[in-house]
């Protein structure tokens, strides 16, 4: 896609290009679409966004990527998209993303990274997303998450983790997200949930640790969980539980 593609079609409210062979979004590919709503772009062989490639989709509110093989999201690839809700990244082989990867992306609501192949969450990785409320990283290869890597995310209330290569959940694993309500861990490979691995998570109803390794629920495993209303554990191998573990 180059400069100017669409520049004549401004009313356009919907753009769906799926299925094609687009390999790069380049810098202001869709400028003069100031009104459109909603683009799909799944199913091309989309590898790389250049910045600023969606600039000037002011109006933009869901974005479609899944399926492409993008690999690594550079910085400020989604700049302009102030008004972006939905952004789906599933299924597109992303292993990393940099710094100011979401940068701009104030009002998004939802962003779907699942079936991907993210190894780790590093610090601050989601920063800037001020107003996300869900965040799907299921099916990934995420073996751990550095302290503060979700670090901003003070409105998130749905973080889905299932199916990943989890081991450990460390002393605030998830410190930061106080409005978070559902946790999913399931189907993972945890032995070991640390003292203190949930601190933080106030607001807490459900907690998935389904399909796990866990083999001892440890002292104060489960503390500061005082919201949770609903804790699946089913489909591990524990065999004891240590006084205090529901302190």
């Amino acid at each position: 896609l180059h400069l100017n593609s669409f520049f004549s079609l401004g009313n356009l409210i919907d753009l769906n290009i799926n299925e094609n062979k687009i390999k790069i979004i380049k810098k202001e590919s869709f400028i003069g679409l100031d009104n459109l709503r909603k683009l799909d772009l799944s199913n091309n062989l989309i590898e790389s966004i250049e910045e600023k490639g969606f600039y000037g989709l002011f109006s933009l509110s869901e974005l479609d990527l899944s399926y492409n093989t993008i690999e690594i999201i550079k910085n400020r690839s989604f700049f302009g998209l102030d008004n972006l809700r939905k952004l789906d990244l599933s299924s597109s082989s992303i292993g990393s993303f940099e710094d100011e990867a979401f940068y701009g992306l104030h009002n998004l609501y939802e962003l779907n990274l699942r079936f991907n192949r993210i190894k780790i969450v590093k610090k601050k990785s989601f920063f800037g997303l001020d107003n996300l409320i869900k965040i799907i990283l299921r099916s990934n290869l995420i073996e751990s998450f550095e302290e503060e890597g979700f670090y901003g995310l003070k409105n998130l209330i749905e973080l889905d983790f299932s199916y990943n290569k989890i081991k450990i959940i460390k002393n605030r694993s998830f410190y930061g997200l106080d409005n978070l309500k559902l946790l999913h861990l399931g189907s993972n490979l945890i032995e070991l949930i640390g003292e203190g691995g949930f601190n933080g998570l106030f607001s807490l109803t459900e907690l998935d640790l389904s399909h796990n390794k866990i083999e001892i629920i440890k002292n104060r495993s489960f503390s500061g969980l005082h919201n949770l209303k609903k804790l699946c554990l089913n489909a591990n191998s524990i065999a004891s539980f240590e006084d205090g573990a529901f302190l």
